[in-house]
């Protein structure tokens, strides 16, 4: 995991993988956004399909907040995947 970036998840419930792999998945990509500034990921399996990510610079402002939906299956690993790689993009823009 990237040092210095805390990540939490909420919803556990609803994750259909472990927080900490969830948390990995994300630190691992969120470095390709080319940002300096994040501090903090913030994590909600909202329920089975869906999912809610924000990311906080260190003085608390949220430099992106975005939704992930699927409708064919439920929330697994590679869906978190596919949303930290989205959350990169958005960063990067």
């Amino acid at each position: 995991m990237e040092a210095g970036i805390a990540c939490s998840l909420t919803g556990e419930e609803f994750a259909g993988a472990k927080p900490d792999e969830i948390c990995s998945a994300f630190l691992d990509v969120l470095p390709s956004s080319g940002r300096d500034d994040i501090a903090r990921v913030e994590l909600e399996a909202v329920s089975t399909t869906e999912a809610r990510a924000r990311v906080t610079d260190g003085s608390g402002n949220v430099l992106v907040e975005m939704d992930h939906a699927i409708m064919v299956r439920e929330m697994s690993l590679d869906s978190w995947r596919v949303f930290a790689k989205s959350v990169a993009r958005q960063l990067g823009r």
